[in-house]
């Protein structure tokens, strides 16, 4: 499964949301460097925190609306080194004139799917945790 998205993405089925790696804090390597170089730039980022937006991590439950422009574009495309995508449920025609993130071609496919390839395809440094499931509304004593 692995393979359809890229070596930065893991599609978890049932396994326990906050089983997510570490995120390293060592030192930038040059491809990050010059990746991340203008935000970088910004008073208070620097290396230093770039590396911190690296050891960050993500969890969104559903891969729609709101959870698309917040992942993929913004989170993804700054260096957060981990981010994680809970949804189970299937693009449908109907949420093509307001989830952005889907076409037509992808009407019938898992929405937590086509996360994980955009967000591989963004920025190959992020890694993608996809589970498609239904959240239970608690995660490690956090509840909605």
């Amino acid at each position: 499964m692995k393979e359809a998205f890229g070596a930065n993405v893991v599609k978890v089925a049932a396994a326990p949301i906050w089983a997510m790696r570490k995120c390293s804090t060592q030192q930038l390597t040059q491809e990050e460097r010059e990746r991340y170089s203008r935000q970088m730039l910004l008073a208070g980022v620097g290396e230093a925190g770039q590396r911190k937006l690296r050891a960050s991590k993500l969890l969104t439950v559903g891969a729609g609306g709101l959870g698309f422009a917040l992942r993929r574009w913004h989170l993804a495309a700054s260096g957060v080194g981990e981010i994680g995508a809970v949804d189970d449920d299937d693009v449908d025609i109907s949420n093509l004139q307001r989830q952005i993130a889907h076409r037509s071609a992808d009407v019938g496919r898992k929405k937590a799917d086509l996360d994980g390839e955009t967000l591989d395809a963004l920025n190959t440094e992020v890694r993608v945790n996809v589970y498609r499931e239904t959240f239970r509304g608690q995660c490690r004593g956090y509840s909605l």
